[in-house]
Formats: C-alpha cells, structure tokens, sequence
C-alpha cells in the first residue's frame, strides 16, 4: 500500500471505530450503573428486609416422629416479611399457650391442631381466631369451665397432626378437636408413608438444619416480592402460567382426589382416633391468600378457587366429619384487602377477628350440645 492510500485509508478506520469505542464506553457506564444500584438495593435490604424465614434455629428441638419442634420454655421473637414480627413463648412441652395436661382435669376440653395458621403465626397469641372463640364462649358461659390448649408448628402435615394428637394430646381426652387444613402444603406426596402406629414413624435427635441465608440477599427479596404481589399473579394467569401449585385449583376435583390420598389417610385415621377415644373432630379449611384477594382472576384464568373445599368437603361428608370453610366469609368481609399478610401470607389480627366470628356461629352450638351431653344433664 502506497503512503497516499494509507492516509486515505487510517481516517476511514478511525472513523468505523469511533462509534464502536462510544458504543463500548456507554455499556461501561450502563454495568457500572447497575451495579451501584444492585449494591445500594442489597445495601437496602440487608439493613431493613432481611428477616429469615421461619424460626431462628435457637428456638428448634429435636423433632422426634415430626417434622420440626420447638423448645421447651422458650421465648423469643419471630421477624416478618412484611416487617414488625410477633412473639413466641413456649409450655413445658414446646408449644404455645398451656399445655394439654394443664387441662386435662377441666370437664370440657378443646384441642387446637394444626400448622402455621393453628399457630398463630403472625399475630399474639391471644389475637388467634380460637384464642378469641375460646374467650368469647367464656364470656358468654362464665360458669363452664373450659380448657383449650394448641399443639401447632408451621411445617406440619396431616401426619404430624394425627402424631399431635396421639402423642401429646390424648392424655387430655379432649372432648373437640379443632385441625386448621391448609390445602396450599397440606396434600401430602402420593409416595409418603402411611402409617396405622405412631411407633413406626422414624425419629429424629436433632433439629433440622436452617438454610444459610444467601450471599447476594437482593436476588431472593426480588423474587419474594415477585412471587407475593397479586398484580403479577394476575398478571400471569392472564399470559397464561399456570404454577405447579395451581393444581388444586383444578375444576374437576375428581382428577384432584387421587393426588389427596395419603392426606385423607391421615385425616380418616385422626378421626377414628378422636372418636375411639370419646371426642369430636372439627376441620377448619383456611383459604390462602389468592383465594381470598384474587379469585376473579383464578376463575377467569379457567381455574375454580373454590375447588379445594369441595373437594375436602365431600370426603369429609362421606365420614361424617364437621368441616368449616373460612374462604367465603374472608372473601365477604375483605373490602379493604386488609386480612393477610402481603407477603408472609398468614391472617392479620382483623382476618383472624373474622375468622373468630365464624367459629362463634358454628363451634358454639356444638360445645352447647356437648356440654348438655356430658356435663349439664
């Protein structure tokens, strides 16, 4: 190449790669921009959002035959989610509020069994939908003297509730036995275990492990206000996903049925259990959250939001075990959106007030016929 043609030729390449080098420097400037945004939000969230989810491992005992429990006579504080928390303090046997044997001599006796909503979670204990059914009836009947006592954890299956009772629970002879379902966890794998002797559950010596908080923590509180918000649920059933966890909300509840069977294992085993042993079992049904706040858009998805009650109600009338669905008196008395937790999911102290109600219409009369059965006549 002649020296005229590579002056020609050294202002032409310059020229090509000046908007390459702009271009270079503009991406630069873009990645260092998020990633001072992604430091400043995991900044953020370290200092303000970062609560673990469940309980501290310092509150966990050895589990035995379930799945998880806690300590005895501890106390300690639970973060939220959604900010603030609510305080634990546990019996001689690892639960909230007093324990069975304390009521064991009462003449009438009720048996709270559940998982997360049965505990409480979010809310004192006295703001729990029982714990206010409880005190209502009192008011109401000053001269019955009633003993209620809870044997609840969050992560409990209708295994661990027929285990509760057997276990820690019998020695009361309860006279009412109150299972809070959830159908969101509590259909248990197809595959799972079932057993007819609480001796044939495995046990376990040591509490289960804590997950590690992750290192980048801005990446899960992103995907848990994701996963949480009804404006992107509704959202993407309009496009069309449908999440694993939708399957309960299949319309056909037959097709549903087979996927409940070691849950209904465990739920025909209870009751047989409860009325062997002189009591009456109740099945309160809690609604999740979607149910409650979205389920126009569940059902214009071609969804049924009220599938898992109906489901779990005509099993339940083949055996002729009480059921009480909450779903449709939350759904009526949720004008301000103001009965869960945003994001921990769980009932407030207003959608527990609600659920109160409901226990007080339909509970009551059964403790009154059961006190004029065995103790008023």
């Amino acid at each position: 190449m002649s020296a005229a043609q590579e002056s020609v030729a050294t202002p032409a390449l310059t020229k090509a790669r000046a908007p390459r080098r702009r271009l270079g420097r503009k991406l630069a400037l873009l990645g260092a921009t998020l990633a001072v945004t992604l430091l400043i939000l995991e900044i953020f969230v370290r200092l303000f959002c970062a609560a673990p989810a469940g309980f501290p491992r310092s509150a966990l005992a050895a589990p035995g035959a379930f799945t998880c429990r806690m300590k005895a006579d501890a106390e300690f504080d639970v973060p939220l989610a959604d900010g603030g928390g609510f305080h634990v303090k546990t019996n001689a046997r690892g639960f909230r509020g007093p324990t069975t044997a304390s009521i064991a001599d009462r003449p009438l006796r009720i048996l709270s069994l559940g998982d997360s909503f049965t505990l409480g979670w979010g809310v004192e204990l006295e703001d729990h939908c029982m714990a206010r059914f409880v005190s209502s009836y009192r008011r109401v009947h000053p001269d019955r003297d009633i003993g209620h006592a809870y044997l609840a954890h969050p992560d409990w299956d209708p295994k661990d509730y027929w285990l509760a009772y057997l276990t820690e629970g019998l020695a009361a002879r309860p006279d009412l036995v109150v299972l809070g379902l959830f159908a969101g966890n509590d259909v248990m794998p197809t595959d799972a275990p079932r057993y007819l002797d609480p001796r044939d559950a495995p046990t376990r010596d040591a509490p289960p492990e804590v997950p590690a908080l992750p290192l980048f923590r801005s990446f899960g509180w992103v995907h848990t206000q994701l996963s949480s918000s009804l404006v992107v649920a509704r959202a993407g059933l309009w496009a069309g996903y449908e999440p694993a966890s939708f399957a309960r909300f299949e319309p056909d509840v037959a097709k549903q049925r087979p996927a409940w069977k070691t849950t209904f294992h465990y739920l025909a085993t209870l009751d047989a259990d409860v009325r062997r042993n002189g009591g009456n079992l109740v099945i309160v049904s809690y609604p999740s959250l979607i149910q409650v706040n979205a389920y126009g858009a569940l059902d214009a998805a071609g969804f049924d939001h009220t599938a898992p009650d109906r489901l779990l109600s005509a099993f339940l009338a083949e055996r002729s075990i009480e059921v009480i669905p909450l779903l449709e008196p939350l759904k009526a008395a949720n004008q301000k959106f103001d009965l869960y937790l945003p994001r921990d999911r769980h009932l407030t102290a207003r959608g527990n007030e609600v659920a109160a109600e409901v226990l007080r219409v339909k509970l009551g009369p059964m403790l009154d016929r059961i006190w004029d059965e065995r103790i008023g006549r």
